[in-house]
């Protein structure tokens, strides 16, 4: 074979094994990057499996349980059992927060602003979810919040209302029906709006 032909074959196949070797390196790339993603994500996952996208408007609220009674048993922080049965009569609203959960406690100041104007006209029921007592109380310290509070370290209760993300707050009628329950946090008025709007 003359030379100058062995020349351009050469760099043909140089050309060619760079291309696949550019290929290679790039399909790697984007393997690792998708491990990664899901790497992360399923970290995130696992550390805050309660937190939700509020940026997606489908889960901002959960219809499945609205209408239905309920009573459901939660435990006191000095360790009695309670039920939200003991509230028949009077609208509640029962909202789930965790130490972890930044919203959570971001909002908790305005749930204890609306229970103070409402003076007894409805009740709020805080509920540590999925903590220990010494979580909880720490949440309870930082915030300053004074009404009823509880907890929920198996997850029973919020899985009761088909909760799904924290902050989860579920509006409860006077006659013991869940009215509606509300994935995300909320500022005093939008908290007051809801309340006069679904249980006043």
């Amino acid at each position: 074979m003359p030379s100058s032909n062995r020349t351009l074959w050469g760099m043909q196949v140089r050309h060619l094994l760079t291309g696949l070797a550019v290929a290679v390196i790039a399909a790697v790339a984007a393997g690792l990057l998708t491990f990664v993603t899901l790497a992360d994500n399923d970290t995130a996952a696992n550390k805050a499996d309660d937190v939700v996208n509020l940026s997606d408007p489908a889960l901002d609220d959960n219809a499945d349980v609205e209408g239905r009674p309920v009573a459901l048993p939660y435990e006191t922080f000095d360790g009695a059992e309670a039920n939200t049965a003991e509230f028949l009569g009077t609208p509640l609203v029962i909202n789930f927060f965790a130490e972890w959960c930044a919203p959570c406690l971001a909002e908790m100041p305005a749930f204890e602003s609306v229970y103070q104007e409402l003076d007894g006209e409805v009740e709020f029921l805080g509920v540590s979810h999925l903590e220990s007592a010494e979580q909880g109380q720490k949440v309870i310290d930082a915030t300053g919040v004074t009404y009823l509070l509880g907890r929920d370290p198996s997850g029973t209760m919020m899985a009761d209302l088909d909760g799904f993300g924290l902050p989860t707050t579920a509006f409860v009628s006077r006659s013991g029906t869940v009215v509606k329950v509300h994935t995300g946090p909320l500022d005093a008025k939008t908290l007051r709006s809801m309340i006069d709007e679904l249980i006043l």
